[in-house]
């Protein structure tokens, strides 16, 4: 079995998911800040711009302690989410990375991406399940 989970806009529309990324998704679920959706309390989160403030720190700090390079990651529109994830190979998506530490400078690019979504179109819904 495999968890999936996506982020959807308001619209119910998926921005980006993810197979088999479960230490992603243990960034989200380890906060405290984590917001239920009140139709599907077992399962289904906000995301919201502190939520994933959150998540990037703890990602950065991550990156910090194995030695990887924070670079400045440049201001995007709300569209940058799905730029990001189009310069990536469909690959990455379906399953975990091969290597954890490799990924953590795309998971922080995708967050930052959302995070920007967020800002300027509202919160996000993450769904899960395996």
């Amino acid at each position: 079995m495999s968890l999936d989970f996506g982020f959807y806009d308001q619209d119910n529309i998926e921005v980006v998911g993810f197979r088999g990324h479960g230490d992603l998704f243990d960034f989200f679920t380890t906060q405290s800040t984590l917001e239920v959706v009140p139709e599907n309390e077992d399962q289904d989160f906000y995301v919201t711009e502190d939520l994933l403030r959150a998540v990037l720190a703890d990602i950065e700090q991550k990156m910090r302690n194995k030695s990887k390079s924070l670079y400045p990651l440049l201001d995007c529109g709300p569209e940058a989410v799905l730029t990001v994830a189009a310069a990536m190979p469909e690959e990455f998506f379906l399953g975990p990375p091969k290597d954890w530490i490799a990924a953590l400078p795309v998971y922080r690019m995708l967050m930052t991406a959302l995070l920007i979504r967020v800002q300027t179109t509202g919160r996000l819904v993450c769904r899960w399940g395996n």
